[in-house]
């Protein structure tokens, strides 16, 4: 039993090491989300400015 223990809790420190990883990946994902967010916002703005065009 108490080598199962261990082999849970490495098995729990590897799976942290495999989270901090993916960690790093989601954050260079939502650093790439955030500036396309920017873009849309950009291009709304222009979208808003069409729209108020055909509108007139």
């Amino acid at each position: 039993l108490k080598r199962s223990r261990q082999e849970t809790h490495i098995s729990q420190q590897s799976g942290s090491g495999t989270d901090e990883g993916t960690d790093d990946e989601d954050n260079d994902e939502e650093e790439e989300l955030a500036k396309s967010d920017e873009e849309n916002k950009e291009t709304g703005k222009s979208g808003d400015e069409h729209f108020a065009l055909r509108k007139d």
